[in-house]
């Protein structure tokens, strides 16, 4: 999930060389959440700690939302 996640925004952002691409871009998203299941029994990649998600794949999944400006919305799986 995480490289096709990782594909799409690559291939948006390479294929946008206009920058009132990549502004329309960001407004289709501005309002919506991407939904993201982390299997949380995976102990370095996803875990739970007192109700709250950590992990490489959260870690990730957050860097990547603060660079393409998506919000994303984890659910434990």
């Amino acid at each position: 999930m995480v490289i096709i996640l990782l594909l799409i925004i690559s291939c948006n952002n390479s294929s946008s060389n206009n920058k009132s691409d990549s502004v329309s871009t960001n407004k289709t998203f501005a309002n919506k959440f991407i939904n993201v299941g982390i299997y949380v029994y995976d102990y370095p990649f996803g875990y739970l700690s007192n109700g709250t998600i950590g992990g490489f794949d959260y870690d990730l999944m957050n860097e990547i939302s603060k660079i393409s400006s998506i919000k994303m919305n984890f659910i434990p799986m």
